[in-house]
C-alpha cells in the first residue's frame, strides 16, 4: 500500500560534526526516492511509534580497502550480520560505518555516495550490476562525482519499467509497496 511507510530514525554517533551534511544529503536522497522509506533525524521524528533505527559511525580502519559497511541487527536474539538478505521487516537497527581513514580526505560527494550505498543495504538491498549508474552497483565508486550515483535509481527503488521487481529487487518490491 502506498500509504504504509517505513519510518527510519537516524543519528550521527561518529562524534564528527562535519559528517552531518553528508548524512543529511544521503538520507534525503532515499526519503525523496520512490518507495516506502522515510528517514528522520532523531530530533525531528513526528510520532511516538518505534521505527527502525540507523546509527552512523566513522572508525579509522586504516587503508584496508573497506570504504563503508552496514551491519543489520534483527529484533530477535539472532546475531547482527553484514550479510545482506536479512528480512528487512525483522531489522530493529542498522549500524552504518564509513572508514574515516579514507573519508577524512574526501569531499561531501564521495561521503554521500558511500553513506547512500550503505543505507541501501540497511533497507535490505544487495549489490547488483544491472546498470552503470545504480547506487547499489557492486563498485558504486565508478563514475563519481556525478550526483546520479548517490541518488537511488529506479532499479534500486523497484520503479524501473525495464526491470520491475526482478528477483524482488528494489525497496518498493522488498516491502511490497505498490
Amino acid at each position: 500500500m502506498e500509504d504504509d511507510y517505513l519510518d527510519v530514525l537516524y543519528r550521527n554517533q561518529s562524534g564528527i560534526p562535519g559528517l552531518n551534511a553528508s548524512i543529511g544529503t544521503s538520507t534525503a536522497a532515499w526519503t525523496n526516492a520512490y518507495g516506502p522509506q522515510r528517514f528522520y533525524d532523531t530530533g525531528s521524528y513526528p510520532s511516538a511509534s518505534r521505527p527502525s533505527l540507523v546509527d552512523f559511525y566513522a572508525p579509522d580502519w586504516g587503508a584496508n580497502g573497506v570504504y563503508g559497511l552496514d551491519v543489520n541487527c534483527p529484533a530477535s536474539g539472532v546475531q547482527c550480520s553484514d550479510v545482506t538478505g536479512t528480512q528487512p521487516s525483522l531489522v530493529a537497527f542498522s549500524l552504518v560505518y564509513i572508514n574515516w581513514n579514507y573519508a577524512d580526505g574526501w569531499g561531501n560527494p564521495l561521503r554521500q555516495l558511500t553513506l547512500s550505498h550503505e543505507l541501501g543495504h540497511a533497507l535490505g538491498l544487495a549489490h547488483h550490476d544491472d546498470c552503470g549508474s545504480c547506487l547499489m552497483r557492486r563498485w558504486a565508486f565508478y563514475g563519481w562525482p556525478s550526483p546520479v550515483f548517490w541518488t537511488p535509481s529506479g532499479i534500486d527503488t523497484g520503479q524501473s519499467s525495464t526491470s520491475p521487481c526482478v528477483g524482488g529487487r528494489g525497496v518498493r518490491c522488498i516491502f511490497k509497496w505498490n
